[in-house]
């Protein structure tokens, strides 16, 4: 009898071993498994009238300038191989799109394939070859299921996510050991999560300051190691490049639809401005106003300030007002929107010039929200974007007409997708645990690691590098526009990066002990 419980415990012990080095050879199997799990249970999501935008308008302003072209045109393939599958007629890559059932499936399947394969980077680049660290790793991203839900919504945000996953992959492994294989993966990644959303822009700092952490911690403690300068010039090289290429490419594309270049940025942070003003009594918004007009020179900047005091945001009349202001001075009609968006911008950072207490406090609190925003909150945004988007549809249908071919942008469909996720026990993973708290735990683990193994003292920088990375896109995100949900996904995907970093580092002290002993 206790021969045969020896016998049952090794065989359990070896298929349980088998179990591990399989899995940790292919953490992909666990990773791909909730992207599963979500194409057969919901349909795919639309990004409301974001992606109307972005995926089926004709090349133009919008999605040139107002959201960066990358993701704006490649997210366009696939409904063109569709129609290819599909025998229906092709439309060119920067024509107008009228996207199938088919198209949006393949735009989803292929966001998901992405997501798992930057993932799967970051896990290799994290736990190395340590097999339960790399198991754990993949489990841990896998219950994200924020990552999956805006995967799985058709818009710029969901490869957003994506690439930067890999630039903070590609980041580690460099930090790791520098490779050409990573370096080309970090400026490919850099340059995709530029180019589908603005503010990834800030991304392109990272890596260099990280480099130049390590560099003075390590000459502090030996002052004549080798120095990490090399790649110090390498990461800024790149992250110049990308951000030269994003640019140059932008520029190019609005020339040929014979446009300028400008930056939108005045229209997003209208909203921002527009929430804060909101706040204050109107004799004091109209003071305001005064104050701010009277500094300014620019006759069109003062009617701008005073517009958006009185009528409101950019998109609530604004726009039609100021552009018609504009054209009274008699500047011709194709140059009235450049003019218009240069004037709304110097408007908008007259007002964030202002520094006024309210407008910081609005900031502040914005930010907050955001600490304490838990997975199942941001996991839950892009469905509260798809219920969105069919409002918008019910209310403005011609707005609407290119989706014709997807029937689940509807009240109906959208609201019952709704319940679906507020149900559903995957999207409300994490739901009692706070981005901060998560950020606390893995700062006080980071300092553990850091203390007692020195071989994983990188991922413990790497941790604090990159919770204070997402801390920083966030707080410019919440200068620039009020709190949504979704604006907190950066905030997670840095959290688990640095939890993941933190258990890499707790797998290297057991690993560090064995060799001694």
């Amino acid at each position: 009898m206790e021969s045969l419980e020896q016998n049952s415990r090794s065989f359990a012990q070896t298929w349980g071993e088998n179990l591990l080095a399989f899995f940790s050879r292919h953490p992909a199997i666990i990773l791909a498994i909730p992207s599963a799990y979500l194409l057969v249970s919901f349909p795919p999501l639309w990004k409301d009238v974001d992606a109307i935008c972005q995926l089926t308008l004709k090349v133009g302003v919008l999605n040139i300038l107002h959201f960066p072209p990358v993701y704006c045109f490649l997210g366009r393939i696939p409904f063109i191989l569709a129609d290819i599958l599909s025998g229906q007629p092709v439309h060119g890559i920067f024509a107008e799109q009228t996207p199938s059932l088919l198209g949006i499936y393949l735009l989803v399947i292929g966001q998901h394939v992405a997501l798992v394969a930057s993932l799967t980077y970051v896990v290799i680049a994290i736990a190395g070859t340590n097999r339960v660290s790399r198991v754990t790793c993949a489990i841990l991203f896998a219950s994200m299921s924020s990552l999956y839900a805006e995967a799985h919504c058709c818009g710029s945000e969901s490869i957003g996510a994506a690439a930067t996953l890999a630039v903070f992959g590609a980041g580690i492994a460099t930090i790791r050991k520098p490779k050409l294989f990573a370096w080309i993966i970090y400026g490919a990644a850099l340059f995709v999560a530029i180019g589908s959303r603005h503010l990834n822009l800030l991304l392109v700092a990272w890596l260099p300051a990280t480099f130049v952490l390590l560099e003075l911690i390590e000459r502090f403690k030996k002052p004549k190691r080798i120095s990490r300068f090399y790649s110090i010039g390498i990461a800024t090289a790149i992250g110049l490049l990308a951000v030269g290429a994003n640019s140059l490419l932008a520029r190019v594309l609005i020339a040929s639809v014979g446009d300028q270049y400008r930056s939108t940025l005045g229209e997003t942070l209208s909203d921002r401005i527009d929430s804060f003003l909101r706040r204050l009594p109107a004799d004091e918004r109209l003071k305001l106003a005064k104050t701010l007009s009277s500094n300014e020179e620019d006759p069109l900047v003062r009617r701008a300030i005073q517009y958006q005091a009185t009528i409101g945001s950019y998109y609530s009349g604004t726009d039609g007002a100021l552009a018609q202001a504009i054209a009274n001075t008699g500047v011709p009609w194709r140059l009235v929107p450049a003019k218009t968006d240069r004037a709304i911008l110097a408007a908008t950072l007259r007002y964030l010039g202002s520094c006024h207490p309210v407008l910081l406090k609005a900031i502040r609190d914005d930010f907050f929200r955001g600490l304490l925003a838990t997975n199942r909150a941001i996991a839950v945004a892009p469905f509260d974007s798809h219920l969105s988007g069919a409002i918008d549809r019910a209310k403005r249908p011609d707005a609407w007409a290119d989706l014709a071919g997807y029937r689940y942008v509807n009240l109906q469909d959208a609201n019952a997708i709704m319940k679906h996720a507020r149900r559903d026990r995957y999207i409300g993973l994490w739901a009692h645990l706070p981005v901060a708290g998560l950020m606390m735990l893995e700062i006080c683990v980071s300092l553990a690691v850091a203390y007692f193994a020195r071989a994983s003292f990188p991922l413990a920088v790497v941790t604090w590098t990159v919770i204070a990375a997402g801390i920083i896109m966030f707080v410019g995100n919440m200068v620039c526009v009020y709190y949504m949900d979704r604006y907190a996904l950066i905030l997670l995907i840095c959290s688990a990066i640095g939890a993941a970093a933190s258990l890499a580092g707790i797998a290297e002290i057991g690993a560090e002990k064995d060799k001694r002993g």
